[in-house]
């Protein structure tokens, strides 16, 4: 199944390139050899298939089938973009509005994708992550501060992604403890392997899970007419509407994805040329990917539970992955049951592997440790010894018995606190020429259209904190 999924991924949008002559492999520290290929043809080696894109093939590590890339940090943070707690949040809005949130999920693809683009223009000029970035040019006070609110999140974050992932193991008479042991062994022997494009594919292979939300949804797809009155159907100033709707960009927007893609970049060593290009690429089709799946969950949740309620709002919000999976099942039988689940597990598995390694990377940067995945335990000690620390913590507290509900709420107020000032920096180290080259810099139109965009986020994320505080 998983590997059905995959082929489906990537075969999407294919690119005609059979006319196009090859450009000339001239620029300089690229690290990429170009041939000729045939639009769909895959490498003979199986450790690296070739990208085709505007006539050139460049071996990038996992590369492309069908012309679209399949492999990359762009494609990587986007799907864990729609982790456990995204996703409950696109289960309650169609268990509540029904379609009425859909067309907005498209609309966030958009500033997402601005935002993740900047810190591959960030990291390919520069070589430096996010916190080390920070704390270069804009002072040390400052690289700790947001280090030290990022490690809050990121931990949070991962005590939900284990309690999602507990959730789906006691549907299946798991023990909590040993799911745990499970997850933590195999994320840490995950990044011990001391290559980054392992740690690529195995959180790709996670997130193919995914997809089985798209079985979901086609089980339960609406008439184009009942989907189309439901999505211009938006009751604006409804308090519980505009919370869901700040719920959602809280969701789609979160700081953890920022640090984690610039840092991911610079450990991959992407270098300007077709190695920039395509991860620009792989970001913006990963931007949508992860919207879609989004749109999936919501689908699913209102064809079953909101038509169910003959189309009218239910308040009563989903409490775990147990209660959402148990609440489809009564519709959609075992065999949707299942298939939500494998999702559900998909998406908190690959969202653990990018939060644990966000913070263990951050921490790594701005304390000067070796903070690459291209070394060993012998090499990295502190680094491997900190993600390890990590682990363990989320491990213990996702024991606790903690109340997921209240750590959501606890990590969107942190995520609407901190993101202005991460959005901001990311704006300022954008335009700055000292950072970026002319050809690169953030400037013009495109620079209006970016400090927009960033602004708004910044203040749904106020009016979301001010909503969850009140």
């Amino acid at each position: 199944t998983v590997s059905v999924l995959y082929w489906c991924v990537a075969t999407m949008l294919p690119i005609h390139d059979d006319e196009r002559e090859p450009l000339s492999p001239s620029t300089p520290g690229s690290g990429c050899s170009y041939t000729r290929r045939r639009r769909g043809s895959v490498s003979s080696n199986a450790s690296s298939v070739m990208l085709v894109k505007h006539g050139v093939a460049a071996e990038i590590g996992l590369g492309e089938i069908g012309g679209f890339p399949v492999s990359g940090p762009g494609l990587v943070v986007m799907l864990a973009d729609s982790d456990a707690g995204s996703l409950i949040v696109s289960a309650q809005s169609g268990k509540v509005w029904g379609y009425s949130l859909v067309g907005l999920q498209f609309i966030l693809a958009i500033p997402l994708y601005m935002a993740q683009e900047l810190t591959v223009r960030l990291g390919v000029c520069t070589e430096m992550g996010y916190a080390k970035l920070v704390s270069t040019y804009y002072g040390w006070f400052w690289g700790v501060l947001i280090c030290s609110l990022l490690c809050v999140i990121c931990i949070g974050a991962l005590v939900s992604e284990y309690t999602a992932i507990i959730g789906v193991g006691n549907m299946v008479g798991i023990p909590p403890l040993y799911t745990c042991a499970l997850i933590s062994t195999s994320l840490f022997a995950i990044t011990l392997k001391g290559n980054y494009e392992e740690v690529e594919r195995a959180a790709l292979l996670l997130g193919c899970f995914e997809f089985a939300f798209f079985a979901t949804m086609m089980m339960t797809m609406p008439s184009a007419e009942v989907l189309a009155e439901g999505i211009v159907d938006i009751p604006l100033g409804d308090r519980n509407f505009d919370m869901l709707v700040a719920a959602n960009i809280g969701a789609v927007m979160q700081p953890w994805m920022i640090f984690y893609q610039q840092s991911a970049v610079v450990d991959k060593g992407t270098k300007l040329g077709v190695e920039y290009e395509t991860a620009k690429y792989e970001t913006k089709w990963g931007a949508v990917i992860t919207q879609a799946v989004a749109v999936a969950v919501m689908l699913t949740s209102a064809g079953t539970v909101w038509n169910h309620n003959n189309r009218s709002p239910d308040t009563k919000g989903f409490d775990t992955v147990e209660d959402i999976s148990l609440t489809l099942s009564a519709k959609l039988g075992f065999a949707g049951e299942v298939l939500f689940a494998l999702g559900f597990f998909g998406s908190a598995a690959i969202g653990a592997v990018v939060v644990s390694l966000t913070a263990v990377w951050s921490i790594s940067e701005l304390s000067g440790w070796n903070s690459t995945l291209k070394s060993t335990f012998k090499e990295a000690p502190l680094f491997y010894l900190t993600f390890a620390g990590i682990l363990l913590f989320a491990s213990y507290a996702s024991l606790s018995n903690i109340n997921m509900i209240y750590l959501n709420i606890v990590i969107q107020v942190f995520n609407s606190f901190l993101l202005p000032v991460i959005l901001g920096f990311l704006f300022f180290m954008a335009t700055n020429p000292e950072i970026l080259p002319p050809e690169h810099l953030l400037s013009g139109t495109q620079k209006t259209v970016y400090a927009t965009a960033f602004i708004l986020c910044s203040l749904v994320g106020f009016y979301c904190t001010l909503s969850v505080l009140g």
